[in-house]
């Protein structure tokens, strides 16, 4: 195999991975979506749920597109050696908290829910969304 069949067979591996990531999370969004409106609130205007669905999930999105890029620049300059479980761990923990504050002050800020509501929703939300899917093969492969 030539290099450039080579190149165009990992191109198109990436391609399948992150279209099945871009799935899995929309598929996880809905489901919490599902259950956490059907318990807290009663979301009887189905366009408030299309839109916190698209902005829960392009900002699930966004926080696991910054967190790569700070582990990676962690990674690059080197600050401490970290083992792969620490890196794991940081990975989600970062993804996590960002996925809170996108979710409590752009998701549900529309809803109509009191401030102890609304940060518990987007916490639920947060925690079941977190891509550990992605986190746990990359602890190997950055460290």
């Amino acid at each position: 195999m030539d290099s450039t069949s080579f190149m165009a067979y990992i191109l198109v591996i990436g391609f399948i991975i992150i279209v099945l990531y871009l799935i899995v999370k929309l598929i996880c969004n809905i489901l919490v979506l599902l259950i956490l409106t059907r318990k807290i609130s009663k979301v009887k205007n189905k366009k408030i749920y299309n839109d916190v669905l698209t902005k829960s999930w392009l900002f699930g999105i966004l926080s696991d597109l910054i967190t790569l890029v700070i582990l990676v620049l962690y990674k690059e300059f080197n600050f401490l050696k970290i083992e792969s479980i620490a890196f794991v761990f940081i990975g989600i923990v970062i993804s996590f908290i960002l996925t809170l504050i996108f979710n409590y002050f752009y998701v549900f800020r529309s809803f109509d829910l009191f401030k102890y509501k609304r940060l518990i929703v987007s916490f639920v939300l947060s925690a079941f969304t977190v891509s550990y899917y992605v986190w746990i093969p990359l602890g190997g492969t950055f460290v």
